[in-house]
């Protein structure tokens, strides 16, 4: 199911061996492929793999001219978070911006762009990346993992499970993703691909949908580590949009490799439950580093782990709250008119008030997850728990990152 490299595709088409048109056209098929699939509810392919449903907006012919640069003539995927510009919407697949059209490109796909990649479509998410466990949405469906058994749907992961599912299904070289609190290493481990998180402020987030601002990063998903570093290093080239547009860009510092580079093993992550063969693979993938390679691996701890996850999801849903507030019917988004036909339970509302249209086009533009995090996040803001809540989160947000810096700078 995969695609060639990154390098050896442009060695075909730099050496005349490969058309780049005729890539973007035989990819294009595949896509096509899957996508008329999960439409007629089929469980099998055309390629002779499951329907991923994981491409949700094609954009079918190419541009005129190739721009030369790195990735010139390479076609990629990107989660539908990220804006770009006229050629299709970008929904988040969410009700509430359904027909948006950004009026720009983000930074990391208008690096790409300038590096002489392809955009060839959107992929399947969560709803405004709220998801882990599985990508599914009201507006476009779940995604289906393409290894799954024969008539045995398994989950993707998520949030950006379409772009994970999309590269294991061989769809396209590599594709963009976002990561707020494991969105691309989880559905990476779960389809068998490389996901990649770059250090928060390595890359620009402008032009990127925000779920959570202090913790979302453009990520990379590609079949092998070298794709992710050639993307990476695109990213990270001197002059790259990738690089501008976002005060909280930090400044890449440039050091030498260690020759005997150090590898923690956190005791906390032994958790309860673990799968058995998960923990054998964990422990020979450290003898394998440190006798095969000579480095120097050693258990560390870090004794804040068990409340992380807590303090994501108090952090996380209180950002959720502030983002989500944009979405009101009136500036951009989805707005409920009176003959769309209101639920019973809108029926009441006067859509002739401001407060009334706002109310009715968040009840019909959001799913149940974004609404359960706006509940939350408001929850945590209230008068009487932001001491309890919030104020305890961010305490233990810095315990959690000093347990981190201790052991990377012991």
């Amino acid at each position: 199911m995969k695609v060639g490299s990154i390098e050896r595709l442009r060695w075909a088409i730099s050496s005349g061996k490969l058309e780049p048109f005729r890539l973007y056209r035989f990819l294009q098929n595949r896509i096509k492929i899957d996508c008329s699939a999960s439409a007629e509810n089929l469980f099998s392919s055309g390629l002779n793999l499951p329907a991923t449903n994981s491409v949700i907006c094609r954009i079918i012919d190419p541009p005129q001219n190739l721009t030369p640069g790195p990735l010139s003539g390479i076609p990629f995927l990107a989660k539908d978070n990220f804006c770009l510009k006229g050629l299709i919407p970008t929904t988040c697949a969410s009700k509430s911006l359904h027909n948006f059209s950004p009026p720009y490109n983000a930074s990391v796909i208008q690096a790409l762009l300038d590096a002489g990649g392809i955009c060839m479509g959107k992929t399947n998410m969560d709803e405004f990346a709220m998801g882990s466990g599985s990508t599914e949405n009201p507006l476009s469906g779940p995604v289906v993992n393409p290894w799954s058994p024969k008539w045995d749907p398994r989950i993707a992961g998520g949030s950006s499970g379409g772009s994970a599912a999309a590269i294991a299904a061989g769809l396209a070289p590599f594709a963009l993703a976002s990561d707020t609190g494991g969105s691309v290493r989880n559905p990476a481990s779960l389809c068998g691909v490389v996901g990649f998180k770059p250090t928060y402020g390595l890359v620009s987030r402008q032009g990127m949908i925000p779920l959570a601002n202090v913790f979302d990063c453009p990520s990379i998903m590609a079949t092998r580590v070298a794709d992710v570093a050639k993307v990476l290093s695109v990213w990270l080239q001197t002059g790259s949009a990738a690089r501008k547009l976002d005060a909280t860009l930090a400044k890449i510092q440039k050091r030498s490799p260690s020759k005997c580079p150090r590898i923690g093993i956190p005791m906390e992550y032994y958790a309860p439950g673990m799968a058995v063969e998960v923990e054998r693979v964990w422990d020979e993938v450290a003898r394998w580093l440190a006798d095969d390679f000579k480095l120097n691996v050693k258990c560390v701890s870090l004794p804040h782990t068990p409340v992380a996850t807590a303090v994501y999801s108090v952090l996380c849903a209180v950002e959720v709250a502030s983002n989500m507030a944009r979405y009101d019917g009136l500036r951009y988004g989805l707005r409920v008119e009176p003959s769309d036909g209101l639920q019973k339970s809108l029926a009441k509302l006067n859509l002739e008030t401001s407060d009334g249209l706002m109310a009715a086009s968040r009840q019909m533009g959001f799913g149940d997850e974004v609404k359960n995090r706006i509940l939350a996040g408001n929850f945590f803001l209230l008068r009487g728990q932001k001491h309890r809540h919030l104020d305890s989160a961010r305490r233990l947000w810095r315990c959690v990152k000093d347990d981190y810096t201790k052991v990377l700078c012991g």
